[in-house]
């Protein structure tokens, strides 16, 4: 009796090692695999008071004025690739390769020219990024990441408001140009195939100049934006 109870337990240990030995290994979340994904997000964007027009009379007369912004929003659209690499301590490295179009809309809330004048219009900007992103930090449910993109945007300025003195100034256009950006983003999984997304980033948009006198420039605008999106991530 001894034995046949004995013979049980021996059965069931060699089970039990054996499933130990010869299961599969677990799979990793698919965050931390290779795949092809979509995003969209929206997004704060500030770009706050800077100095401009700059108004160039003629005659070597230069007046310099001041816009001020409130915040305004942004929406974009990315598709890029996640892949995976393998360091000298055979640990694995996230890298990050996409392509974004981020379009920004900013109210102008007064220009001033030697005077002060309201305004209810908006600065302007489409992008187009090539974006490159490394994975620094991860935890439980969070994954991190910095990186940083070059590319081409187009900004467009509204022109006016008319002044007292009856200058035709500022003048308002588009110009296009090269952009770039820095990054910081928060990813965690909220499906099997779909993360949410946050971000910080820092952008520099072309200026803008009118010919012609008076002449009106704008020095390049930078905005600092706050994020959030979702990404699809193809099988």
């Amino acid at each position: 009796m001894k034995i046949h109870y004995f013979s049980k337990f021996l059965a069931l240990s060699a089970c039990s090692l054996a499933t130990t030995v010869f299961a599969q290994p677990t799979k990793p979340a698919k965050i931390d695999t290779e795949f092809p994904y979509f995003r969209g997000s929206g997004e704060l964007v500030s770009t706050g008071s800077f100095s401009g027009p700059k108004i160039d009379l003629g005659a070597g007369i230069m007046v310099n004025g001041e816009t001020e912004l409130k915040s305004g929003y942004g929406l974009g659209l990315a598709l890029g690739r996640q892949w995976r690499s393998e360091n000298d301590k055979k640990e694995f490295v996230f890298h990050r390769a996409e392509i974004e179009f981020v379009t920004t809309s900013t109210p102008r809330k007064s220009v001033r020219i030697l005077e002060t004048k309201s305004v209810d219009d908006s600065l302007r900007s489409e992008a187009l990024f090539a974006n490159y992103l490394r994975r620094v930090h991860e935890s439980k449910d969070y994954r991190f990441w910095l990186g940083a993109g070059v590319g081409f945007a187009r900004t467009k300025v509204p022109g006016g408001p008319t002044f007292s003195t009856g200058c035709d100034c500022p003048k308002g256009g588009s110009e296009s140009g090269y952009a770039y950006q820095v990054k910081a983003v928060a990813h965690r999984q909220w499906d099997k195939n779909l993360l949410v997304q946050a971000h910080i980033a820092y952008r520099s948009l072309p200026g803008f100049s009118s010919g012609g006198a008076p002449s009106t420039t704008y020095d390049r605008f930078y905005q600092g934006t706050v994020g959030i999106g979702f990404e699809y991530l193809f099988d």
